[in-house]
């Protein structure tokens, strides 16, 4: 790796400018034409990406004889003036480093581009991105601060998909059960907080239909679809859509979800929304746990080959701001062609 101390690229880099004619021009691609003479030689699958309106350039690389090796990454600015007795008639490179947490910088495709992630600096940040096939896996955000001469490394997130926004990131990891199911944290800055990946904080968390509601709920062979779908209808507004997720007369055992029937405590505020942050699966086909690699105890399986309990750990947040955290199992029953609630959730300690 180049590093960033004592990396000024001076006499060769004056001569390969020269001789090059790499003047900067809106039509010129320095990057291209210059860095690629100067890279070491035993970098392999060298991309460069010039960032023209910072007349920087990141140079993406591999190193080894092996394509299946992870991509490193080094920043160039290109400099007139900077440096005493160094003519400003022509540029020169310095190569900077780029703090890499996970080791290294991509794992498939990486793209580097100048955009506003953090409105608590004035100007764009360095954003590097990790593509593979059409989603974005991993995110990197630096700022250049020009008193040390350094990139500093503001935020970094890594997933199965990733998008953001100013000042939010969102991160879609995919659980382990089959059901198609993510778990989403949605990132965002404390008030008054630097933007650094300690003092960022998962606001929201919990698990989610990536592409919203899917049409085969009723008829899907996973029961925590169910359960999550039910959730996804709180405030109970959408009677019709739930009724049809329980079993028979099901619905009027649980009161239609009044007086805490279907987990969340009754306030004086209305339920906004109900957050499901885990869900553990047992049936008598497979023990699962959809969010983490460990198995539930398998003393709620049931013996019959069509049923199944979730239990379900959920966050109700209320419209006044507040919010209380259940856990409750739900017992289902398979139906002819899906999985149906079978009435009021047994709750934690019960």
């Amino acid at each position: 790796m180049r590093r960033a101390q004592g990396c000024l690229v001076l006499t060769l880099l004056m001569l390969l400018v020269l001789s090059a004619g790499c003047i900067p021009s809106s039509e010129s691609n320095i990057c291209k034409r210059c860095l690629r003479e100067i890279v070491p030689d035993d970098w392999r699958d060298v991309v460069c990406q010039e960032i023209v309106t910072d007349e920087e350039c990141i140079v993406f690389y591999r190193t080894g004889d092996s394509s299946e090796r992870s991509i490193d990454a080094v920043a160039y600015r290109l400099i007139w003036d900077r440096y005493p007795h160094v003519s400003n008639k022509t540029p020169s490179f310095v190569a900077y480093d780029l703090d890499m947490p996970y080791g290294y910088m991509c794992q498939c495709e990486c793209k580097a581009e100048r955009a506003n992630l953090l409105s608590a600096y004035q100007g764009d940040e360095l954003i590097i991105r990790d593509k593979r096939e059409d989603e974005w896996i991993r995110l990197h955000a630096y700022r250049w601060i020009t008193e040390t001469k350094k990139y500093q490394i503001l935020a970094y997130f890594d997933g199965d998909r990733i998008a953001w926004e100013t000042d939010q990131v969102t991160v879609d990891n995919y659980t382990l059960s089959g059901a198609g199911l993510v778990f989403r944290c949605i990132y965002s800055l404390r008030d008054g907080a630097s933007p650094s990946n300690e003092e960022m904080t998962s606001a929201e968390g919990e698990l989610v239909f990536p592409d919203g509601l899917p049409d085969d709920v009723l008829t899907s062979p996973y029961p925590e679809v169910i359960v999550l779908a039910f959730y996804s209808h709180v405030p109970y507004a959408d009677t019709t859509a739930i009724q049809g997720y329980f079993a028979d007369d099901a619905w009027q055992s649980v009161g239609k979800c009044e007086d805490e029937k279907c987990g969340c405590p009754t306030q004086s505020s209305p339920i906004a929304q109900v957050r499901v942050t885990n869900m553990d699966i047992a049936e008598s086909r497979q023990v699962i746990s959809p969010t983490t690699q460990y198995c539930p105890p398998d003393d709620a399986i049931a013996a019959a080959t069509n049923r199944a309990f979730v239990t379900t750990k959920a966050v109700c947040e209320y419209e006044n701001g507040s919010g209380e955290q259940i856990t409750v199992t739900w017992p289902l029953e398979w139906k002819e062609s899906g999985w149906r609630l079978q009435g009021t959730p047994i709750q934690s300690g019960e």
